[in-house]
């Protein structure tokens, strides 16, 4: 028996625990019909790939056509996996997800940026190291690897963290455009590298204020990097947070020093794609009261309105986020935090999505 061949049966195993019929053999028509469907495509997608795999061994250049075919097969397997997901339980789904990562993983992982994108070897999803790679567009896997590489690169969702990047690199630009403060004090939560803070400050040499940032990080690796590059701009002074942002809240065990007042800008870039609501309302609370009156505070997630794009990253590498809806958000902001101006940024692709909260200058 093939692996492929072992794996159906265990595909099947999960539809017939689902139906709680341990000691059957069969299925109903319509659910068989649809597994089935879902078995003969992964069947051809393996063989696929067995085969662009043995190319590569034989030292072929990479493939234009090839890739565009593998494309095409790698969309439908994960919306017809996608689709198989639903038609069983959560626990049932999660199980199905195992066995089609355990069906392929012996050819996307040969890909470096999905291999890390899996493994998390900092701890947990989207370190700073991940961004790195997205953001310089990585492409050195080797053999049928590259194929993979250049798949989650022309992913449009890859195309939106770069872009996500650069608006809030316009962003700290009309910040500082705008204030007359000659001293600012800014706040980055789940600060990674602070690539676009790196970027900004290399592009835009005239910002002659002196510049308090606030670096917010679970991981001292990426902590070391931001501190490393922006030590070189003379008005720059950092202050390190060494926590998690749940930490800060207030929402572990954990004791941690107190975090500064007195903010003119706040903002995340991300964070809160990995936060349930309720903790989402606490971020939201106690970031806007650390900001000073007149102070701003930024805020990305991803959108709900095109699911598809998130496939490949949970599918292939178990890297899930909660989208949103940008005005639904928008309206829970006004109504949480009673703030008249909250304006929505998207980013060209849809896929991201920018909240910029005023604070009121006085009470009211």
């Amino acid at each position: 028996m093939s692996n492929l061949e072992r794996l159906s049966g265990c595909f099947r195993e999960v539809f017939i625990d689902d139906d709680n019929k341990k000691t059957a053999h069969t299925l109903s028509y319509e659910r068989r019909g649809t597994l089935e469907s879902f078995l003969k495509l992964l069947t051809g997608y393996s063989e696929f790939l067995e085969r662009l795999s043995g190319e590569d061994k034989e030292g072929k250049a990479f493939n234009a056509n090839l890739y565009e075919i593998l494309k095409e097969k790698t969309i439908n397997i994960l919306l017809s996996s996608d689709g198989l997901s639903k038609n069983i339980s959560p626990g049932g789904a999660e199980k199905i997800r195992f066995l089609f990562r355990e069906s392929v993983f012996e050819y996307i992982f040969k890909s470096d940026l999905l291999r890390r994108f899996y493994e998390k070897p900092r701890g947990y999803p989207g370190d700073y190291m991940m961004f790195e790679m997205i953001y310089d567009q990585y492409n050195s896997s080797k053999g049928i690897g590259a194929y993979f590489d250049k798949f989650i690169i022309d992913n449009t969702l890859s195309s939106a963290v770069i872009n996500r990047k650069e608006i809030m690199k316009k962003i700290l630009a009309e910040f500082f455009a705008s204030t007359e403060r000659d001293v600012v004090n800014i706040a980055n939560l789940g600060c990674g590298g602070c690539r676009e803070l790196r970027e900004f400050f290399s592009e835009s040499r005239n910002v002659s204020k002196r510049v308090n940032c606030s670096l917010v990080d679970q991981d001292m690796e990426g902590l070391a990097l931001s501190e490393k590059e922006l030590s070189s701009y003379p008005n720059v002074r950092m202050r390190i947070y060494n926590q998690s942002v749940i930490q800060i809240l207030g929402l572990t065990d954990k004791k941690d020093p107190a975090f500064f007042d007195n903010y003119d800008l706040i903002y995340s870039m991300g964070l809160i794609d990995y936060f349930l609501n309720s903790t989402l309302e606490r971020f939201i609370e106690f970031f806007y009261n650390k900001l000073r009156p007149g102070g701003t505070l930024v805020v990305a997630s991803c959108d709900s309105q095109y699911p598809e794009v998130y496939l490949p990253l949970g599918w292939f590498c178990d890297w899930n986020f909660y989208k949103r809806d940008a005005v639904a958000l928008q309206n829970f902001f006004r109504k949480f935090l009673g703030a008249m101006s909250v304006e929505i940024i998207r980013e060209e692709n849809g896929h991201v999505f920018f909240l910029i909260v005023k604070k009121l200058t006085q009470n009211v």
